[in-house]
């Protein structure tokens, strides 16, 4: 069954096809609205002016495409980020000697970062380390003695952050990928077999599973449970107290300052388990 031709537009000079009451669509929407479907010539539409190009103009005698990249990169023939080799989905970044995978348009995520706050530095080198925590993390490499480690800098009782080729990171996962290559899975803790999270002694780190790590935090007793939580609200005796509490959930919630289910979860020991 041969497909029906449909009829043109009933102005002169418009060849478009009927949409309504004899009317093309853009005659017909100027009619719905003001009634006069000649009182002035319809805007023509234009094609880029880019050759070969053939898409409709969007602005300036330019196609979206090529309006973006002449505002982008003040050349609208220029070849798009995306477009250049070794940049496409799953590749790696197109910058120069970089070999990290791309996380948007055709960058890292340190060259992306760059492109948005300093476009006039990206192909600057990535800033390395800090000079003096970076040579510190070196001769911590070298080091013999099995005593723990600590940076002058950081303090002992929490991680210490260094940024390597633009990139963020645990100091003690570093140290850890240096001694024991990368990590064997996906999920895996560099874990301390000294129970100093502060350590860096490269004796001192092995890869373990999450439940490895707990467990070695219940040996070393450095688990974040009972009032070391930062969201405990009641400190260990106030714990015991209202487990050996008789009264009603109630009073024993408006005594302590507290919800009824904080009460409850004490009594069921679902939180505080450990207590006894």
């Amino acid at each position: 069954m041969k497909k029906r031709q449909r009829a043109a537009c009933t102005i002169a000079g418009c060849d478009r096809a009927v949409a309504a009451r004899g009317l093309c669509n853009a005659h017909y929407k100027r009619w719905r609205h003001g009634g006069a479907v000649v009182a002035a010539p319809l805007r023509t539409r234009h094609k880029c002016t880019i050759t070969g190009c053939g898409r409709w103009v969007h602005g300036d005698g330019l196609c979206q495409s090529h309006l973006m990249r002449w505002h982008k990169y003040g050349n609208p023939t220029a070849t798009p980020l995306h477009d250049s080799p070794g940049s496409v989905k799953g590749r790696v970044c197109h910058i120069e000697g970089c070999g990290r995978p791309v996380a948007g348009r055709g960058f890292c995520a340190a060259h992306l970062a760059r492109s948005k706050i300093m476009p006039d530095r990206l192909y600057e080198p990535m800033r390395q380390a800090c000079g003096a925590l970076l040579a510190f993390l070196r001769e911590a490499m070298q080091t013999e003695s099995d005593d723990c480690l600590y940076c002058p800098a950081g303090d002992r009782g929490k991680y210490i952050k260094v940024t390597i080729a633009g990139r963020q990171r645990y100091a003690h996962n570093v140290i850890c990928e240096w001694e024991h290559g990368k990590p064997p899975a996906k999920r895996r803790h560099a874990a301390h077999n000294c129970g100093n999270k502060g350590c860096l002694n490269r004796r001192h780190l092995r890869w373990a599973t999450p439940k490895e790590n707990e467990a070695d935090k219940e040996r070393h007793g450095t688990k974040a449970r009972g009032e070391r939580n930062g969201h405990a609200k009641l400190t260990e005796a106030a714990a015991r107290s209202i487990l050996s509490d008789k009264r009603s959930l109630r009073e024993i919630a408006d005594q302590h300052g507290v919800s009824i289910a904080t009460v409850w979860c004490i009594k069921r020991r679902i939180n505080w388990k450990h207590i006894d």
